[in-house]
């Protein structure tokens, strides 16, 4: 299981008035740890006000650049993303676990396919390092990005995209939506509505002509365009997403009021090749949060059931989540649990973070 380490940070960027991006120093014995694949993330961790606080921030860097670089927009009210944003300084050092993340893209040299990727806001970062493989390393592939942003001001690589746009005329085509600014033209302005989409559909790109889709952004527009997609008949193994907001706010507090049966239970977690055991005595809480009362330090960022940082086997009882939006279909029936949203059903669970 990835653990944090210390790194030091080497670079920071002012990408808009409130995102920076930050490049992080990587010794020569962690860079195999840390090798990533394009569209992982990184989990930070800090100390604010006294209290725990991690973040996930996708690597907006691809592989071939040997950097290490997320990007991070200030959210009014953001604790960790308005730290970053005015406190971080080149030379600080933060705590940071080695990527993770299943919104990837496997490029390989002689494949020829079309991608096709919606992004919203910060949901530009796994997407920049997706689309900076495939152009790279695949010759023969075309690359379509709609860019769904505020306005002009707010657009996170802004030449960075026009210089890849440059660079790569005959194989990448950039698009934005603006919701709060003309673009011009009415299919490029407001929001990226379903009845855009299918527009969209008829007249930028062909629908039989693209081999993947990759969707990134709030909630709510993932599922629009997600279903928008679907409806139109887009097969669903080929659209990948990944979600940046849920729309519920992660708490380390009771959240969820247990159903009839549930039960406190004895659990037995093994992390590290280290086993331990502790009662839980209130279903309501996760397993997670009841770990860490007991001063267990199990892996999570997010706690909102997407980032998988959590995931751990369940071996032997029952346990029941609140929300999944991070494993597949595959890994819930092969018994895995996100333990941020995970509440026991038996008396006895039997857990491992090391499957």
């Amino acid at each position: 299981m990835s653990r944090f380490h210390s790194l030091k940070i080497k670079d920071i960027r002012q990408e808009t008035a409130d995102c920076v991006s930050i490049a992080f120093e990587i010794p020569e014995s962690l860079q195999k740890e840390f090798s990533f694949k394009p569209g992982q993330h990184l989990t930070l961790k800090t100390t604010l006000e006294g209290e725990d606080v991690r973040r996930n921030y996708s690597l907006c860097s691809c592989p071939s650049e040997k950097e290490w670089r997320i990007a991070v927009k200030k959210i009014p009210g953001g604790r960790f993303s308005t730290f970053a944003n005015e406190q971080l300084n080149v030379g600080d050092s933060i705590e940071v676990m080695p990527p993770i993340g299943k919104f990837v893209c496997e490029t390989k040299p002689e494949q020829a396919k079309h991608y096709l990727a919606f992004a919203a806001g910060s949901g530009i970062t796994p997407v920049i390092s997706i689309l900076k493989s495939v152009l790279k390393n695949e010759p023969e592939s075309l690359f379509t990005l709609f860019y769904i942003n505020q306005r002009t001001d707010t657009i996170i690589f802004k030449e960075e995209l026009e210089n890849l746009k440059n660079l790569y005329l005959r194989r990448f085509s950039l698009h934005h939506i603006l919701t709060k600014e003309d673009t011009g033209s009415d299919l490029l302005s407001g929001r990226p509505t379903p009845e855009k989409i299918k527009r969209l559909a008829k007249t930028l790109f062909e629908l039989e002509d693209v081999d993947e889709y990759y969707v990134c952004g709030p909630e709510d527009m993932i599922q629009g365009i997600r279903d928008t997609l679907q409806e139109l008949g887009v097969e669903k193994d080929r659209i990948h997403f990944e979600l940046f907001t849920t729309g519920r706010k992660a708490t380390s507090g009771p959240k969820w009021t247990a159903p009839q049966g549930a039960v406190a239970a004895r659990i037995t977690i093994t992390i590290d090749g280290n086993t331990f055991t502790f009662d839980q005595s209130s279903p309501e809480k996760t397993i997670l949060d009841a770990a860490y009362e007991t001063g267990a330090d199990l892996p999570f960022a997010c706690k909102g059931g997407v980032c998988c940082t959590c995931k751990a086997k369940l071996l032997k009882g029952e346990a029941e989540m609140e929300v999944n939006y991070g494993l597949e279909p595959d890994e819930v029936a092969s018994g895995y649990i996100l333990t941020c949203q995970a509440h026991p059903k038996t008396e006895e669970l039997v857990l491992s973070f090391d499957e």
